[in-house]
């Protein structure tokens, strides 16, 4: 039996499985869902706040505004609605005493409602002047969004005159009563946010942002522009100190943007910010706010994000409520309002209405450094950083090596850092809220040796075309040496402890275990002639299939085991013993699917046939090998078989048929003389059969020999000492376990751990324990059953539990 020497540990590694929560961080006050007309029932969202205090919410409606008292938030009291034009786009600013509110469809113009006497008395009138912007001469109809700045300049933009571009109104000096003053810009602007005289716009199809100086009304002046990550600037939003700018693209998998400003020369992207718990899904950003170092913004589909932007170029997401969480990618949250004084935040939800939601404003726990290679201090790009938590989180390191990532959850965590040709290594680091960890990390290269040498006949001294065969846990190496007397060379393999193999038909198979590779090497390989194949090299054996439906062909693999019926009907190991041969392969029909009769022959044959055998020179060859049959199942009693033949240009003999089903190798040997004749190349082949009533039926070949000795018994030589059978696996509920365990075993020690090595349950077993079950509490997840001793080497089996 194949034996795994030691219990394997593994090492915790993080990945982005791990999902955010669409709920954290935050409570709901109140939702209200009254005047649903359909899908798409609501848009824009606003808050205000009168004289004495009394907070209200405005949420634009597809057929209107409607007012919210906010007096008891938790049961918000609509005082008042607004009738207006049908559009699915609404968007409302307020001044003083006053809302003013715009609609992207209809003729309404702009809306002014009076709140003075609110929420006794609310009233309302719509303005629609005719203006003229350049030459352009119309009636204000339509606008898509409104600004009113510190000064009581209010600015609309995406209108029905001015191809779009921004206007400007006073309606500061006759409240109320709008003066228009003229034109800020003259292309399209879809949002826009104006403070000190400085008119930031998102320009939506030209894919830029573009900062205006308007301190002279009747000249404005263009200082800048910038194309945000994906060409579609939906809104803006600067710091409070003016410095960094915030943008949204109103795109599938979009960013939100964050621009150094400060030098409009030189504008610079510092961040862009996705949610990564729904990365790949089709979210769309919509609208994004700026609040004491906090950005809050509105998804569709994933809702209420809360993202510390504190650090511009380290932006992470430390709070989240989803308004809608079955919603498609155009539907959900349009927009949010973190400005009340009680520190809600108003959120609309396009079919779900007015969510008044309190969140725990938490800064972050930033985590910022570099990697680089720790002989030459260079800086390693593109290596993935993440911090093994439930909140998703992801970076990777830049052409300079930095990265920035964090969380919002305090704590301990332990990182992995990989790249290929380097050392792998785990950092522990300690993380706080509102601290910037910083850490330099050098991963040290992987060192490469060769390995050179030459394989001969261990009786001619002739060089042979071997195949030579590098294993080991730094990867696979596979090289053929060269038959004109040169050595051949194996290059670039990682400093490592390896198997070496070598092999070619016609003589015995060579391992050389555990080489230590630590420098390179040049080593003389010497084959002894014969016929023995392990299976570790691939020495030309050829399979072939009679029969339409013959499904599965004979492969050389590491068997994967199935089970059928609590048998094992694929073998879980090959025939021999891992100082036998630690390759652990053999022939199969079929492998790799952990199922019965997935992969097994069906309505046909399948064969298996050697390369020739030059045995002139044997006084009396005795064949030798190990084989498994299984054949159970289907609708009659099974008539299926294994047989084994000896052919060679002539003649072709039968040397025997397996009809016995068995879920363990067995072990066979044949003189081969007593059946064909020694003068000529003679084939060995191996024919498993499902006959016209399929059945389940697998086969196995493994430890094929030819000896002059026939005093060798086979089956003791391969026959291991204890066995550990585990089935079925994966288990749902329990696991059944069965020992064969040999009198000199008796007292060993069966212990189950879990895939962090932690000890879960412990054993003593006796001599006659033979089967019993386990598992039963188990959650779902990855365990190692160990049959220890300290006379023996371990055998351990990897189980799973669904």
């Amino acid at each position: 039996m194949r034996f795994i020497v030691g219990l394997i540990f593994l090492l915790f590694t993080a990945t982005l499985s791990a999902q955010l929560e669409s709920f954290f961080n935050t409570s709901l006050i109140a939702n209200v869902n009254e005047r649903n007309t359909g899908a798409r029932s609501y848009n824009d969202v606003w808050g205000y706040q009168d004289a004495t205090g009394r907070e209200y919410a405005i949420m634009g409606a597809r057929n209107g505004t409607i007012i919210y008292d906010l007096s008891d938030p938790v049961v918000p009291e609509e005082i008042a609605f607004v009738p207006g034009t049908s559009s699915i786009w609404r968007d409302i600013k307020s001044f003083g005493n006053y809302l003013y509110v715009v609609a992207d469809r209809g003729q309404d113009g702009l809306l002014i409602i009076n709140m003075e006497n609110a929420p006794d008395t609310v009233t309302w009138a719509f303005w629609k002047p005719t203006l003229t912007a350049g030459l352009d001469t119309r009636v204000l109809e339509r606008c898509h969004n409104l600004y009113i700045d510190e000064q009581g300049i209010c600015y609309i933009a995406g209108c029905n005159l001015n191809s779009g571009g921004v206007l400007m109104f006073d309606v500061a000096s006759t409240p109320g009563s709008p003066e228009y003053i003229g034109p800020a810009t003259f292309r399209y602007s879809h949002d826009v946010f104006v403070r000190g005289d400085t008119v930031y716009s998102a320009d939506l199809t030209n894919g830029f942002f573009s900062l205006t100086d308007v301190s002279n009304k009747q000249s404005p002046d263009l200082l800048a522009f910038q194309n945000t990550t994906r060409n579609f600037t939906h809104n803006v939003w600067p710091s409070d100190d003016g410095r960094y700018l915030f943008t949204t693209d109103e795109r599938p998998n979009a960013n939100v943007d964050a621009y150094d400003i400060s030098d409009l020369d030189n504008i610079q992207l510092l961040d862009t910010y996705r949610p990564l718990a729904t990365e790949g899904q089709g979210v769309i950003p919509h609208n994004v706010h700026y609040y004491d170092g906090y950005l809050v913004i509105s998804y569709y589909a994933d809702g209420l994000k809360i993202v510390d932007a504190s650090r511009p170029g380290n932006m992470v997401e430390v709070a989240a409520y989803d308004t809608s969480p079955n919603t498609g990618s155009s539907d959900g949250c349009w927009g949010a309002y973190p400005y009340l004084e009680s520190g809600y935040v108003l959120a609309s939800d396009m079919d779900r209405g007015l969510f008044v939601v309190e969140v725990d404003y938490q800064r972050a726990c930033y985590l910022e450094g570099r990697v680089i290679d720790a002989d030459t201090g260079l800086p390693l790009s593109d290596i993935n950083v993440v911090i093994p938590s439930e909140q998703a989180n992801f970076d990777r390191t830049r052409p300079d090596g930095t990265f920035r990532t964090g969380i919002v959850q305090s704590g301990t965590y332990e990182l992995t850092f990989n790249k290929a040709g380097y050392q792998a290594k785990t950092v522990s680091v300690d993380l706080q809220n509102g601290v910037v960890t910083e850490l330099e990390v050098a991963l040290e290269p992987i060192r490469q040796v060769a390995l050179t040498g030459v394989v001969r006949a261990e009786d001619t001294g002739e060089v042979l075309p071997a195949e030579v065969l590098i294993t080991g846990a730094e990867g696979t190496f596979s090289f053929s040496a060269v038959s004109n007397g040169d050595s051949f060379l194996a290059t670039d393999i990682p400093v490592g402890t390896y198997d070496i193999y070598v092999g070619l038909w016609g003589y015995r198979n060579k391992v050389l275990r555990n080489v230590d590779l630590s420098v390179s090497e040049d080593i003389e390989f010497l084959l002894s002639p014969g016929y023995a194949d392990d299976f570790s090299i691939d020495q030309g054996w050829t399979t072939d299939r009679m029969g339409s439906d013959a499904f599965s062909a004979w492969v050389r693999e590491v068997p994967v085991g199935t089970t059928y019926n609590g048998q094992f009907s694929n073998p879980q190991e090959d025939a021999q013993s891992a100082e036998e041969d630690p390759s652990g392969r053999c022939y199969v029909t079929g492998n790799g699917v952990l199922a019965e009769g997935a992969m097994d022959v069906d309505n046909g044959t399948v064969i298996l046939t050697s390369p020739a055998m030059d045995l002139t020179n044997y006084q009396d060859p005795v064949l030798s090998f190990a084989y498994w049959f299984f054949n159970d199942g289907g609708s009659t009693a099974p008539d299926d078989d294994l047989q084994f033949y000896l052919a060679n240009s002539t003649d072709t003999v039968l040397l025997s048929t397996i009809t016995e089903s068995s879920d363990a190798w067995e072990f066979l040997q044949f003189v081969i003389e007593d059946y064909i004749s020694l003068e000529e190349p003679v084939y060995f082949m191996a024919a498993a059969t499902d006959r016209d009533n399929p059945h389940l039926v697998e086969a196995g070949l493994d430890a094929f020999a030819v000896s002059d000795d026939l005093s060798v018994n086979t089956e003791e030589a391969f026959e291991p000492e204890a066995q550990l059978v585990v089935f079925p696996n994966p288990f749902t509920s329990e696991m059944t376990l069965r020992l064969s365990l040999p009198q000199n075993r008796a007292g060993e020690t069966l212990r189950l751990f879990n895939q962090w090595g932690q000890l879960l349950q412990q054993i003593s077993l006796s001599s006659d324990q033979e089967e019993f079950q386990v598992g039963q509490d188990l959650p779902a997840g990855v365990y190692f059953i160990s049959l220890q001793s300290p006379q023996h080497q371990p055998i351990t089996r990897k189980v799973i539990k669904q």
